[in-house]
């Protein structure tokens, strides 16, 4: 840029050469001045006048005094003071245009192949990601999130299923052409229906929902744990933040099924067996999200995800309760106190007890696409989700439920289902 206080002094002294004919300026100083009141040329850039030869030179943001003089055809004059035709530079001298995004400009020719390069090297830089994201393939996106498919087949997680066991119930068909929020009831101790379900093919996810991606959403802490990372990362796994559902919803392709437990890590301080507290009514952001994406929501209830460990009488308000809240609250993990059996013995330990898991997958919620949802709507969409669970846990409680007699009703603004 041209600084408005600094003038541009350029003197054109010797001979010049242009073909046969020479310009004498040995007794003559060419001095052009620039100031803030330079006058303004067709194009609307400041120029400067030669005074003995009433020329003028552009100075323009994106080129120099010289390249501009040199660019210019030049008008001759002949020691007699007599003015010639002008004449064009000759091969040599002369510069051609060079044609950028469909633009000639013209410039010097001593710094094209800089100037090509600089182009090409600019080019690169400014690359649109959305652009190229958006042209990325559903296959691609999952090989970003560094799914590895043995680790997921492995039989390993047969076992894993079979000692509680773990069932997937599958109610109604869902459609590949979709992407799908899949909203995880209760969270438990454990969330092992979760983890088995979406994480790995224990229970054949892709064969009872063929054509779909499963994604589990979990803590932002998981990935900060060497060796823990790369084994959630391999089973496709994500953080549950915004940014990964956006990433995962906002890409070109459909299929998509993402599992979130809605509860959170809060909800598992109160997973007691034979007790079932909901955490919903704070929870509408997974509504917003589907909003933005027209992502149909699928309501889950897992039945017996409470019963596989038992844990210390901490009700709110107690001391061990506000402690707990204080550490959820600074490390994002609630430290249960849970209590399950050992290897040899039944009593005490930190292995699950063997108790029967079935994650009923419920019929799915239709939502239109609404980029900048409101209040209303986001509410509206959260009510209708929280009756749909209510109603699929009151459908299928007398045939999976250890305590179909459980009932619920609305507590502190959260669902809490307990022994009538």
């Amino acid at each position: 840029m041209y600084d408005k206080y600094q003038c541009i002094h350029s003197t054109l002294r010797g001979r010049r050469r242009f073909g046969s004919e020479q310009v004498d300026n040995n007794n003559k100083a060419d001095q052009l001045e620039c100031d803030s009141a330079a006058p303004l040329n067709m194009d609307g850039c400041k120029v400067a006048t030669a005074p003995d030869t009433g020329m003028e030179a552009p100075l323009g943001p994106q080129s120099t005094l010289k390249e501009d003089m040199v660019s210019q055809r030049v008008e001759e004059i002949t020691p007699n003071g007599e003015h010639k035709a002008p004449s064009e530079p000759p091969a040599a001298v002369k510069n051609e245009p060079k044609e950028q995004n469909g633009v000639k400009h013209e410039g010097s020719s001593k710094n094209d192949t800089k100037s090509e390069e600089s182009d090409e090297d600019l080019k690169k830089y400014n690359r649109k990601i959305p652009e190229e994201r958006s042209a990325v393939k559903k296959d691609e996106i999952d090989a970003h999130f560094d799914r590895v498919e043995w680790v997921r087949r492995l039989p390993l997680w047969k076992h894993y299923r079979d000692f509680f066991p773990i069932h997937l119930i599958k109610t109604c068909e869902l459609d590949p052409s979709k992407n799908y929020i899949m909203g995880y009831h209760p969270h438990g101790i454990l969330s092992a229906g979760a983890f088995c379900n979406f994480a790995t093919e224990g229970t054949n996810f892709s064969k009872n929902f063929p054509g779909f991606t499963p994604h589990l959403l979990t803590l932002e802490g998981h990935f900060l744990l060497p060796f823990y990372r790369e084994f959630f990362m391999a089973s496709g796994a994500v953080s549950a933040t915004r940014e990964s559902m956006d990433y995962l919803l906002g890409r070109e392709g459909t299929g998509r099924a993402l599992c979130l437990v809605v509860g959170g890590a809060k909800e598992s301080l109160d997973c007691h067996p034979g007790e079932v507290c909901l955490h919903l009514s704070k929870r509408k952001g997974f509504c917003k999200m589907a909003l933005r994406h027209g992502a149909s929501l699928v309501p889950m209830f897992s039945f017996g995800e409470n019963e596989i460990y038992d844990q210390v009488a901490n009700p709110e308000g107690s001391l061990i309760r506000r402690f707990q809240n204080f550490l959820q609250s600074i490390i994002g993990l609630a430290p249960c106190l849970f209590i399950g059996r050992g290897i040899f013995q039944y009593s005490f330990g930190i292995v699950p007890f063997r108790k029967p898991i079935y994650t009923v997958v419920g019929t799915p919620i239709d939502v239109p696409q609404v980029k900048m949802p409101t209040k209303e709507q986001i509410v509206a969409l959260h009510e209708k989700y929280v009756k749909a669970v209510v109603d699929l846990y009151n459908k299928y409680k007398h045939k999976y439920s250890e305590f179909p007699e459980l009932q619920w009703y609305l507590w502190k603004g959260d669902y809490h289902f307990n022994m009538a």
